[in-house]
């Protein structure tokens, strides 16, 4: 079990190091572990302390339930991740250029994907 924990949660640093447009050895720095270390994590042959996963959230800009997958996504209560919050921030921020017919265009697709 705590290797496919490891091997899971590795996955996710990983994929949110990605996301973050990091390189291994940025994070590496800003948590102050060697570049072989923070690559045991990814690889999943380390599982981070509680101090180093908190360091990690902040660095990544990931909440601890995403890295952990406390929460189902859209669950009912379930809080939005920083990710979801990040790729709304993005969305909005796109929708807001975009000229007027294309708004009412966009509106109108999710009008009809809402009633589907």
């Amino acid at each position: 079990m705590y290797e496919a924990f490891a091997a899971e949660l590795g996955h996710v640093i990983r994929e949110a190091r990605h996301r973050a447009g990091l390189r291994q050895d940025k994070v590496a720095e800003a948590l102050q572990l060697s570049v072989p270390l923070y690559a045991r994590m990814e690889r999943g042959k380390l599982i981070p302390s509680v101090a180093v996963l908190r360091d990690l959230c902040l660095t990544l800009n990931v909440s601890s339930e995403a890295l952990l997958h406390l929460a189902t996504p859209g669950a009912p209560g379930a809080a939005a991740s920083q990710e979801d919050l990040s790729s709304l921030r993005a969305l909005l921020h796109r929708v807001r250029a975009l000229p007027e017919a294309r708004f009412q265009s966009f509106l109108a697709l999710l009008d009809t994907l809402e009633d589907a």
